[in-house]
């Protein structure tokens, strides 16, 4: 499995916020490559949000209705 599928699926298992230090532990990369993920997956339409607390996914918008379009 690659790092980037293995981090989406931890965010969408492990609801709440993470830190991109965790999540590097976690996948096995840098945190730097953690953020180059992040905003790979959310290119692809993968919804991680990311604030001073970390990153978190959030399927809410998934169902929202403004993306009915």
């Amino acid at each position: 499995m690659e790092r980037k599928e293995k981090l989406l699926q931890y965010l969408q298992k492990n609801p709440g916020w993470h830190t991109s230090q965790e999540l590097a532990v976690e996948i096995g990369s840098s945190k730097r490559t953690i953020k180059n993920y992040i905003s790979h997956l959310n290119n692809e339409n993968n919804f991680i949000e990311s604030s001073v607390r970390g990153y978190k996914y959030n399927a809410d918008k998934l169902i929202s209705p403004s993306s009915w379009s």
